[in-house]
């Protein structure tokens, strides 16, 4: 019920932008994928917000997550290995068990404060 509660969110507020045209039907569809299977690897969901999402044990490996809004989430046990956080928020959020070693994090902003570990 919580997964599609949160697909209804993002698809009625449009908080969901990309660049090009036809982007943001993309990520509408990788929001819906990930809702579905838990797992979303190597999807496009940059500049989507999640707030307060309960992502438990999703697999986000090769996610495209740049600039995506991830402060207050249950994100325990995520698998953020490969995902692309570059200017992401996870303020706030639940990291117990997440796989962040491989990520890209740069500007990005962690419970524990702003992680440039990956920009060059």
């Amino acid at each position: 019920m919580k997964k599609i509660i949160l697909v209804s969110i993002l698809l009625i507020s449009g908080l969901s932008f990309a660049d090009g045209n036809n982007d943001w039907q993309n990520i509408d569809q990788n929001v819906i994928k990930l809702n579905a299977l838990n797992s979303c690897q190597g999807c496009v969901l940059r500049n989507t917000s999640f707030i307060g999402a309960d992502l438990n044990n999703a697999s986000l490996s090769g996610a495209n997550l740049i600039e995506a809004d991830l402060s207050l989430a249950n994100l325990s046990g995520v698998n953020f290995a490969q995902a692309n956080l570059t200017n992401a928020n996870l303020m706030g959020a639940d990291l117990s068990g997440a796989i962040l070693e491989g990520a890209f994090l740069c500007n990005t902003m962690m419970p524990w404060g702003l992680d440039n570990s990956s920009c060059q």
